[in-house]
Order: C-alpha cells, then sequence, then structure tokens
C-alpha cells in the first residue's frame, strides 16, 4: 500500500450497527467513526466516506413499525 492510494469507504448504517449491536458493544450511538475510519485506512489518503441508513416507514396498524419510526424522528432531529 503507497500513502498515494485514495480510498473511499462506504459504511451500511444498519448493517454496521446490528454486528457491532451482536458484538455486544456497550455505548453504539457513540461510536467513534472517525477514529474507525482512520484505522482502516492507515497510511493511505482519506477521499471520502459515507454513512448510509435506510428510511423507516411507518406501516398500518403496526405498532412496532410506528415506534421506529418515532425513534428514527428523533435521532436525525438530535
Amino acid at each position: 500500500m503507497s500513502e498515494n492510494e485514495r480510498v473511499l469507504i462506504l459504511v451500511d448504517g444498519n448493517n454496521f450497527y446490528h454486528r457491532l449491536k451482536e458484538l455486544k458493544l456497550v455505548n453504539l450511538l457513540s461510536f467513534d467513526y472517525e477514529k474507525f475510519a482512520k484505522f482502516l485506512i492507515g497510511s493511505r489518503f482519506l477521499a471520502s466516506q459515507n454513512y448510509y441508513i435506510g428510511a423507516i416507514r411507518e406501516e398500518r396498524n403496526n405498532p412496532k413499525s410506528k415506534e421506529l419510526t418515532k425513534e428514527d424522528i428523533q435521532q436525525f432531529l438530535a
């Protein structure tokens, strides 16, 4: 690997979050993504990093869906 290499990091937020949860990590909302990105790139140049999440759609007559939508909006506004 050379220092001239450029790296693009794309994270599937849903899968990443659930994998961290499976690993029984605590304080998932305060996970240090910047430190993790630096670990991944080593001495290479970080061109860009993106964290993608899907939209949660509320389903009629589904209390769990309504609660998840509410939590999603609260996290977005935080």
